[in-house]
């Protein structure tokens, strides 16, 4: 027994087809059907459809409301992506700036530190200590 065909071929320009093939109903009660071109002889054409209808063809999902639907979710994706990628960088500004800060405040410690090494020369050391003492 042959299998009927789910589609038809028709003229489309000079050396290009239209192949339509058919997709049973949809939920709206209207028949779904894909359509694509074919450049070439209308053998090529009918290849086509034959190889469409013998590996059981489902429409594609870039195809149609499909198609805009996947552009929104890829839309909202990369937004939510912004957002994070916004966040983190924000945090990494934040901690670069605390680095910063405590590598100057290191520095100035170590500053410090060599202002506190033990000096040799003692008259040198009262010097500093009656200093100290007439403020």
């Amino acid at each position: 027994m042959v299998k009927m065909k789910r589609g038809y071929i028709r003229k489309k320009g000079r050396d290009s087809w239209q192949i339509q093939v058919y997709q049973g109903m949809g939920e709206n009660g209207k028949y779904k059907r894909y359509f694509e071109t074919v450049y070439g002889s209308r053998g090529n054409a009918q290849r086509r459809l034959d190889e469409l209808n013998l590996n059981g063809f489902i429409i594609p999902s870039s195809k149609g409301r499909d198609f805009h639907r996947e552009i929104g979710e890829i839309k909202q994706t990369l937004v939510t992506l912004k957002d994070e990628i916004s966040q983190k960088d924000k945090a990494l500004k934040a901690a670069r700036e605390i680095e910063s800060r405590l590598y100057k405040r290191l520095d100035e410690l170590k500053e410090e530190n060599e202002k506190l090494q033990p000096m040799e020369n003692t008259e040198q050391i009262g010097k500093i200590i009656r200093r100290a003492r007439l403020r």
